[in-house]
């Protein structure tokens, strides 16, 4: 009876990801954003996720991290988590900061066109 009830290992849920992330017919970018954000436990598990469906052809990762907080949080041995995270993500391209100003505008150019396509924050007739 115990084993009707019993939930499924990570292997066994991987497994099932891969499964049908094998059969979508078009290319999925996984974005995922604060992982120096996350405890060590939830930054093990994700990492673990991601190799689990790494070799999925119509499958990729883009994160967001700051690498120096993620380094901290995976070992106290920074070479160590230095070359643990090389081998999670060996392409890694460095951002510049975002301009204020522009993402202000962005923004606000963005909330434009939403408002104007559903004719939200329109002045009520007095």
């Amino acid at each position: 009876m115990k084993e009707l009830f019993q939930k499924p290992s990570q292997l066994d849920q991987l497994a099932h990801l891969k499964k049908y992330l094998g059969k979508l017919p078009i290319r999925v970018a996984v974005l995922v954003d604060e992982l120096d954000r996350m405890d060590r436990t939830e930054l093990l598990l994700l990492l673990k996720a991601i190799r689990g469906v790494v070799d999925l052809p119509n499958l990729t990762y883009i994160c967001a991290l700051d690498r120096g907080a993620v380094v901290r949080v995976i070992s106290g041995d920074q070479q160590y988590a230095e070359e643990f995270l090389e081998k999670f993500f060996p392409v890694q391209r460095r951002l510049p900061r975002v301009d204020e100003d522009l993402l202000a505008g962005l923004f606000d150019q963005g909330l434009d066109r939403i408002c104007t396509k559903f004719g939200l924050l329109l002045s009520a007739p007095m």
